[in-house]
C-alpha cells in the first residue's frame, strides 16, 4: 500500500493511524485528534500537514514551525514535535476533545 493511501487513514482516524501497544504486542486503536506533518516519504520535496480536525487556524503558527523546520533539514525545536510525525502511532494527552 502507498503511503499516500497512509496519510490518508491519518486523516479518516481509522484503527491503523493512531494506536498504543499492549505488554502482550496487541494493537489497541483509539481516537486520534493529532495533526500530522511530516515529508513524505515516498515524493522528494512533498511535505504534509494534514488532519488538524478543525482546529488547523489555532494550530497554524506551530505547524509552520515544525513545516520550516523540517523543510530546511533543521533540528526541530521542541522534541514533542515529534509525536506529529507519520511514523507516531501515539502521543500522550493524545485525545477525542472534540
Amino acid at each position: 500500500m502507498s503511503t499516500l493511501f497512509h496519510i490518508e487513514r491519518y486523516v479518516y482516524r481509522d484503527e491503523s493511524a493512531a494506536f498504543q501497544v499492549d505488554d502482550e504486542g496487541n494493537h489497541k486503536p483509539y481516537e486520534s485528534e493529532r495533526a500530522i506533518i511530516d515529508r513524505h516519504p515516498e515524493v522528494d520535496g512533498l511535505f504534509v500537514s494534514v488532519a488538524h480536525v478543525g482546529h488547523g487556524i489555532m494550530t497554524s503558527p506551530a505547524a509552520g514551525e515544525l513545516m520550516a523546520s523540517l523543510v530546511l533539514g533543521r533540528a526541530l525545536p521542541d522534541s514533542a514535535y515529534e509525536g506529529f510525525r507519520l511514523n507516531a502511532h501515539w502521543v500522550e494527552f493524545d485525545n477525542n476533545a472534540l
